[in-house]
């Protein structure tokens, strides 16, 4: 597209489905949409939780944002009525942060919010929005569209349900759907350790990229489902009609850290194998910070694995980085985040994201994971063929 996808003229799109707050279960999804300024296509991401619900709740299936606003602002949808409330006492803040300031501003517990971080503030190619607490739309810098028009915010609240054609054969589905659902073996796996259930198996079938896409075969059992079971107190939690609950919250990583959401399998792949790192204690932080700062946790981590490659290889070295960046090194990975979302140091190239990176030093770009400019996730192509032909051929 000709269009700047920061321009104000970019349209972002929040839309649900329209089984989005039925009883249909594992309905509580709603995706944004814009012109990804990673890659200047299309681009979309997806989150759960209660957002879906409320926001199809407020009486519209979607919302249709362009402009830019002359400052910070968010746009709060309640039954039918949507108005732009002034958010300078919210720019700055975290996505949890966040979430809490408009919690209380609205004194109201029975809205949900979409937010940016930092991170979406300064535009950054790969922020994510953020939604009930740890929920993330992620990928395509959907974010930083967010930021590009000063909207902090979207903030959904309401009851109103979809009306039906035929109530008697939905409910018949939601019913065999739910039958379905709870016969599972995956569901039961979903449910006990979350989407890290998959870990183990998918090292099993060649499916998890290790130390820069280059092996495939590492300790699993040191970052797997059971494993952040073991070493910490995990608790669950499921999006709004859902059934199974594959959600965790991580208690009582240090004593500042007493709540924290997730990993999730991706995030745990990526800051993990993908950077030969299986401390869980620095997996666990990483997540955090990057949920709190609002930024894609696969173009970050993709990003740091990359760095890494390129400081084994004699490529980067510590003059570029300021530190020594070893495969492996999880107070490196916690550093190089911060520095990412606040653009200082190498953290600013690295927020380009590997292609950028790639340039800059002057490498072959097919060394950079990325399709279109944007990062690879953490499923080896080489595992299912038809992975590959998907990763080469779609425009997201």
């Amino acid at each position: 597209s000709d269009m700047d996808p920061l321009g104000p003229d970019s349209p972002l799109v929040f839309a649900t489905g329209p089984l989005t707050a039925t009883q249909v279960p594992m309905v509580s999804r709603y995706a944004v949409c814009a012109i990804s300024p990673l890659t200047g296509f299309w681009g979309e991401a997806t989150s759960g939780g209660k957002f879906p619900f409320r926001l199809k709740g407020t009486g519209y299936d979607g919302i249709f944002i362009t402009g830019k606003s002359e400052g910070p602002v968010m746009l709060h949808i309640e039954n039918g009525q949507a108005q732009l409330i002034r958010a300078n006492d919210l720019w700055g803040l975290d996505t949890y942060q966040t979430q809490a300031a408009i919690r209380e501003k609205l004194g109201s517990s029975r809205v949900s919010t979409a937010c940016i971080g930092p991170a979406g503030e300064r535009q950054l190619s790969y922020a994510a929005i953020m939604n009930d607490r740890g929920r993330a739309a992620g990928r395509c810098g959907l974010g930083a569209v967010m930021g590009s028009k000063n909207l902090k915010a979207v903030v959904v609240g309401g009851g109103r349900r979809p009306e039906y054609a035929d109530k008697k054969a939905l409910n018949a589905l939601a019913k065999d759907a739910m039958a379905a659902i709870k016969g599972d073996l995956i569901s039961v796996a979903l449910k006990e350790y979350g989407t890290l259930f998959y870990m183990d198996m998918a090292m099993a079938l060649g499916d998890v990229p290790a130390k820069y896409y280059r092996k495939s075969v590492f300790p699993a059992e040191k970052i797997s489902g059971q494993a952040l079971r073991q070493k910490y107190t995990v608790e669950t939690y499921a999006c709004q009609g859902c059934p199974v609950g594959c959600g965790r919250e991580v208690k009582d990583v240090r004593p500042d850290l007493k709540r924290v959401d997730g990993p999730e399998y991706e995030t745990a792949a990526a800051f993990g194998p993908l950077c030969m790192n299986y401390d869980l204690d620095s997996i666990v932080e990483a997540n955090h910070l990057c949920n709190a700062y609002g930024m894609d946790t696969i173009s970050a981590a993709v990003s740091i694995a990359y760095l890494m490659h390129l400081f084994e290889e004699g490529v980067v070295t510590q003059e570029h980085t300021g530190m020594p960046v070893p495969w492996g090194d999880g107070a490196a990975i916690i550093q190089l985040v911060h520095m990412i979302a606040n653009g200082e140091g190498i953290g600013k190239l690295l927020g380009q994201g590997t292609l950028g990176m790639a340039k800059a030093f002057d490498r072959d770009t097919q060394e950079a994971a990325q399709v279109k400019g944007m990062e690879i996730p953490m499923h080896d192509a080489r595992a299912f063929n038809g992975q590959a032909v998907s990763y080469a051929t779609n425009p997201r």
